[in-house]
């Protein structure tokens, strides 16, 4: 049976209840709050949360658009099946032994829920990255 997706209060506690799970492997950390005030939560997965290493990192970014709502859902499975995996999997061991992973299940919690492609100001956060060259 479809259940549909989680609500922006449903993903909170799936991403603290995860932290409170998988905390040999993990951190859940704040880069802010959107513009209609939901906080932007992240998961750090690796051997050594919190620890600077010099092995990859990889940002994970869902829901940049709120009316595609996939990568909310697809990127805690991840996270899950890392956790749940860990030590038993060599895939997951591998992965988490050997990167910094940092998820972000949504970028565009206003947008979900107003369902929307644009956040709260209707601003297409895919269209407003910096566009300037590095030198």
């Amino acid at each position: 049976m479809v259940r549909g997706y989680m609500s922006n209060t449903e993903l909170e506690t799936a991403v603290h209840a995860f932290g409170s799970r998988c905390s040999n492997i993990s951190r859940v950390y704040s880069i802010g709050k959107s513009v209609n005030h939901f906080p932007l939560w992240v998961i750090e997965i690796s051997d050594k949360p919190k620890q600077r290493e010099s092995e990859p990192a990889f940002k994970f970014i869902g829901n940049v658009h709120g009316d595609e709502p996939v990568a909310r859902e697809v990127l805690m499975h991840l996270a899950n099946w890392l956790c749940d995996n860990y030590l038993k999997d060599s895939l997951a061991t591998l992965i988490v032994e050997n990167m910094h992973l940092h998820i972000l299940p949504t970028m565009n919690p206003d947008g979900f829920a107003l369902r929307w492609h644009g956040n709260a100001n209707n601003i297409d956060l895919n269209r407003d990255f910096p566009d300037q060259p590095f030198n």
